[in-house]
C-alpha cells in the first residue's frame, strides 16, 4: 500500500481523521474560507498552548 502524498512529496500520516479538511462550500468566498481557517488553526493553537 502506497503512502498518500503532500504537494512536496512527502508522506502524508493518515490519522483516520477527516475532520481536520475544511472544504470550501459553494458560493463562499475566497477571502471567507481563508478567514475560516485562520480561525481554526487560531484555535488549534491555543489549545496546544493551553495543554500543559
Amino acid at each position: 500500500m502506497n503512502p498518500r502524498l503532500d504537494r512536496y512529496g512527502e508522506p502524508i500520516e493518515d490519522d483516520g481523521n477527516l475532520a481536520s479538511v475544511v472544504p470550501i462550500r459553494p458560493r463562499q468566498t475566497v477571502k471567507a474560507h481563508i478567514a475560516e481557517l485562520r480561525r481554526i488553526l487560531a484555535e488549534s493553537r491555543a489549545r496546544r498552548e493551553a495543554k500543559p
